[in-house]
């Protein structure tokens, strides 16, 4: 092929810049319509120019309550579980809900089976 085919076209440019005109106007329309956009807002929620500062003095809050004692609350935290574990009592009276002590439950367990549970197969000697 022939160089002059292989060759690219001369480099174009834009000859004049953006007219004052044109830049004035769409720097007014954008400003319009944020101010139209703002009179909307107004409109839709008249609310959020009232003022809405709190009348008297500011809401006192309690202080916070730190844990005074990490290692006793958990000794009591523990102690409470367990004696749960290990009595019998009453969960919930009206409903019939009771516990039992933990052994005591582990062994009717072992013994009867829980319902609905699948049968596993004794493993053959």
């Amino acid at each position: 092929m022939p160089d002059d085919q292989l060759s690219l076209p001369p480099a174009r440019f834009e000859h004049q810049d953006v007219a004052f005109r044109q830049l004035a106007i769409g720097l007014l329309g954008t400003l319009g319509a944020l101010l139209l956009s703002l009179l909307l807002v107004i409109l839709i929620y008249p609310s959020i120019v009232i003022d809405q500062r709190l009348s008297g003095p500011l809401p006192r809050y309690p202080e916070p309550t730190l844990q005074t004692d990490p290692a006793g609350d958990l000794s009591h935290f523990v102690a409470q579980e367990l004696q749960q574990l290990n009595s019998a009592g009453w969960m919930d009276r009206a409903q019939g809900i009771a516990h039992i002590p933990i052994e005591q439950a582990m062994q009717q367990i072992a013994r009867q089976g829980m319902a609905d549970w699948p049968q596993t197969r004794a493993a053959a000697p």
